[in-house]
């Protein structure tokens, strides 16, 4: 048993399966059906007590296009028909009209036409990921927008009222002088000096310059681009609405992908407004504005 085996609890890749071929298949002319989106599912007692499901077969089946009509991915481990032990897998319906249930490992050997039924799981694992992050992403977006919006303005009416002061026009030239040491600023620390064995009293403390550096010197030139951010938000709530009546199992799949490439693109709008965010908590938290007025003091006279 291979290591994903012991750490899933599924039962290792069965060899070939030893059944003969089911003689009723072997009767019967393939017989595609016309596709149908399989259900997806995630629960347990759904796959145990799927309409019809034959518990145990003594035959390799054959199957034909458009025979899943379910696939499972679930916590616990399911017996298939074939007696193993699986966590995702399918329901598929034989062409000799059995509906039973294979895992992901052993379908390979346990029916003829495992080719098709890979495609279309596939095909449907990758429907239904794109619904997922359908569902999900407008509504991370619209908590996070939510929360960014407020930041950036306060940031912004923060860099507005301190620009036209000494502090703020220090900053400016520091953000835009283009040289590596722009940031520096030369402060007093106090460290432990040199002590003798013979020296009595207390410890010997001196003062030292040391540099620190002012963080975030990015914030007094960088777009803060709030109205984008509006329009993100509404963007975010339209796709919202869209998913919250989206039926995963009806959509078509151009409409869903249509719709995952606008979330992606949202998805990937709102980082941008986030690492704008960050950039504005990182330049206004105290320690760095104590910073940034120590760099006003020591600016250079004119």
């Amino acid at each position: 048993m291979s290591q994903d085996d012991k750490a899933s609890g599924e039962s290792p890749i069965p060899p070939p399966s030893q059944y003969a071929n089911c003689p009723k298949c072997n009767e019967l002319e393939p017989n595609p059906a016309q596709f149908v989106r399989p259900k997806r599912l995630t629960d347990v007692l759904e796959v145990k007590l799927w309409p019809e499901l034959t518990r145990k077969t003594e035959w390799k089946h054959s199957v034909d296009e458009g025979a899943r009509v379910a696939y499972y991915k679930v916590t616990q481990l399911i017996e298939c028909s074939l007696g193993h032990d699986h966590k995702q897998g399918s329901i598929v319906k034989t062409r000799c009209g059995l509906i039973i249930l294979l895992g992901w490992k052993c379908a390979n050997d346990a029916v003829h036409g495992y080719d098709t039924l890979s495609k279309e799981w596939k095909e449907a694992e990758a429907h239904f990921d794109r619904v997922d992050r359908v569902k999900r992403i407008p509504f991370e977006c619209i908590d996070k927008l939510e929360e960014f919006i407020p930041e950036l303005t306060k940031a912004n009416h923060f860099r507005d009222a301190k620009k036209p002061t000494g502090l703020g026009q220090e900053m400016l030239r520091r953000a835009t002088s283009g040289s590596p040491r722009a940031a520096e600023i030369t402060v007093k620390a106090r460290v432990f000096g040199n002590t003798k064995a013979t020296d009595l009293g207390g410890v010997n403390v001196v003062e030292v310059d040391t540099t620190e550096v002012v963080q975030g010197l990015a914030f007094w030139t960088k777009d803060f681009a709030i109205e984008r951010a509006h329009r993100l938000l509404h963007e975010a709530k339209e796709l919202g609405e869209i998913a919250r009546g989206m039926d995963a199992e009806n959509a078509s799949n151009a409409d869903v992908v249509a719709l995952n490439q606008r979330c992606i693109s949202l998805e990937t709008s709102t980082r941008h407004v986030e690492e704008t965010v960050v950039l504005c908590r990182t330049f206004l938290t105290k320690p760095n504005l104590e910073r940034a007025n120590t760099a006003f003091t020591q600016r250079p006279s004119v």
